[in-house]
């Protein structure tokens, strides 16, 4: 099957924070805000993934961001350290874009001094956003066009759902 989950690599260079806005309901996740990561990370995505979440946050290279009240999250975004300091957006959750919106703007204004990558979905909310912040398709990427999610077997939806907005490369 093919999915409509087509993306590339966005890339923003260091730079001054923009859009940066004190949210009280943006935090650092803590282990105790897992099971809530775990339900809207299977709400979004379409199955439970609690395993691989919780290697995710035990990983040492990785921070997770939420907005909501304990127990009760509506977005989040993985921030993943890569080669170079290179910081990428990963796992960005929200069942609306009203709710991701400021988390990611949070995110990367806390962060302007990396550089930041994201694989985003081609055409998405999340991928609109990211270029008004000043995201672009590197050169290794623009060369090689949109990548395609492809996988053979049944199709179940799982993973197709218009709120996954990020391809997750952990």
């Amino acid at each position: 099957r093919i999915s409509h989950l087509s993306g590339t690599t966005g890339g923003r260079e260091p730079g001054p924070a923009d859009r940066c806005v004190s949210d009280p309901l943006v935090r650092e996740l803590a282990p105790v805000d897992l099971p809530a990561l775990v339900r809207l990370d299977e709400a979004v995505f379409g199955v439970g993934r609690e395993d691989w979440l919780r290697a995710l946050f035990d990983a040492s290279n990785t921070r997770h961001f939420g907005r909501g009240a304990v127990g009760a999250l509506e977005a989040s975004v993985g921030l993943r350290e890569r080669r170079d300091g290179v910081l990428y957006l990963d796992t960005c959750n929200a069942q609306s874009f009203d709710a991701l919106q400021p988390l990611i703007d949070h995110v990367i204004g806390q962060h302007a001094d990396h550089v930041l990558e994201c694989m985003v979905a081609l055409d998405s909310d999340l991928h609109r956003h990211l270029l008004g912040h000043g995201f672009f398709v590197p050169s290794r990427f623009a060369e090689i066009g949109p990548l395609v999610d492809y996988a053979g077997g049944e199709q179940t939806g799982i993973g197709c759902a218009e709120q996954v907005r990020t391809l997750n490369w952990f």
